[in-house]
């Protein structure tokens, strides 16, 4: 069904795009053909689907509601949404919109934001009872390690769970971190080569107890058992110190 709306209200730049079936759109900004959209009470995830759905309909009158109330020149197209979720955007586009999928993409980022939040605070009592860094509470809560397979990922997990003496521990740990910080890095978008170098000389120098050594065996065991092994055989074939000193500045 098309969305047919008209606007509302303005506040602040914020618009109030009013359906004919009394539900609203909140809309905070509109760059470059895309609508931010507030959540609020006023939708059930259904009808915000819906309305979002039908606002992609050759018979709506959204796109052309948008582009007049934010002024906007003759060569301005809309192209789609930017759903706030706590700070997290969702992207739908009329390519691969879709009533159902609108909904599970929303539950989806309110899930993870709601586990980013719990990790974050989590991590902030860890710190203050242990002292351990928030950030690496952080990350091992939020950062889940992809293995090569099952077989790779028992091998892992028993070499882990065998540190028995504080060198040990120190070894599976950043092995452990160095695999989790540098997927999270990769998720933001960094390629393979910058994102293991910016953990590798993070973690270096939030533990300078560890020697190179028992930094070698760590990435030994990454290179057998995590998903990214090759990528990191090949970085660490490569690598010098003096590599890395000079990526320092870089990243």
């Amino acid at each position: 069904m098309a969305t047919i709306v008209h606007t509302d209200e303005d506040f602040a730049k914020t618009y109030v795009f009013r359906t004919q079936d009394e539900h609203v759109l909140y809309i905070s900004d509109f760059k470059e053909g895309v609508a931010t959209v507030e959540l609020t009470d006023d939708h059930t995830l259904d009808s915000l689907a819906r309305v979002i759905f039908g606002c992609f309909s050759k018979k709506s009158n959204f796109a052309e509601a948008i582009l007049k109330a934010y002024h906007c020149d003759e060569n301005v197209r809309f192209k789609g949404f930017a759903i706030n979720i706590n700070g997290k955007l969702v992207n739908i586009t009329k390519e691969d919109c879709d009533i159902d999928e609108i909904i599970e993409l929303i539950k989806q980022a309110e899930k993870e934001t709601q586990e980013e939040t719990m990790a974050n605070s989590f991590g902030q009592l860890v710190e203050f009872f242990t002292g351990i860094p928030k950030e690496v509470s952080y990350v091992r809560a939020i950062v889940k390690i992809e293995f090569k397979d099952e077989a790779s990922e028992k091998s892992w997990n028993e070499w882990f769970e065998s540190a028995e003496s504080e060198e040990q521990n120190e070894i599976v740990s950043f092995g452990d971190l160095l695999a989790r910080y540098s997927q999270s890095a990769m998720k933001d978008g960094y390629p393979f080569e910058t994102a293991v170098t910016r953990s590798y000389l993070k973690l270096s120098a939030m533990d300078e107890n560890l020697d190179d050594a028992m930094k070698q065996y760590a990435i030994d065991k990454l290179i057998e058992c995590w998903k990214y092994g090759k990528e990191l055989k090949e970085w660490n074939d490569g690598r010098t110190k003096s590599d890395l000193e000079n990526l320092i500045d870089e990243i």
